[in-house]
């Protein structure tokens, strides 16, 4: 996968954003579980390494409402991905990841918040 620049993407607009993560997204959709994983935590270490807070939440927030429209069975796929990337991140980006997460969470309208809570892997 080619290298791509997260922190400009988080710095779009909401819906150019949107269609770019998108992108990104259906590009991985065909690799491995594990490569998958692995290009998302690349992601999410640049994320929490060079973001601002409001990148940071933002890009979450987008991640999260792409999952509206897809079933149930297709978000906590994606869901479980990403917990894999995240679990191999150094201690103190998980910690920072997970309560930018939160927030972006707490963020969303109640039906997509709750789709999302019933996926999120235990």
């Amino acid at each position: 996968m080619k290298k791509i620049n997260i922190i400009a993407i988080a710095q779009l607009p909401p819906a150019e954003r949107h269609i770019e993560m998108g992108q990104i997204f259906k590009a991985l959709e065909p690799l491995p579980d594990w490569e998958q994983a692995e290009a998302i935590k690349s992601l999410i270490e640049e994320m929490a390494d060079k973001a601002n807070h409001d990148e940071y939440i933002n890009l979450c927030f987008t991640n999260f409402n792409l999952q509206e429209d897809r079933s149930d069975s297709d978000v906590k796929h994606f869901l479980q991905i990403r917990a894999q990337a995240a679990a191999g991140l150094p201690p103190k980006q998980q910690k920072r990841d997970h309560a930018i997460m939160n927030e972006a969470l707490d963020r969303l309208d109640k039906p997509l918040q709750e789709k999302i809570m019933r996926n999120m892997p235990l």
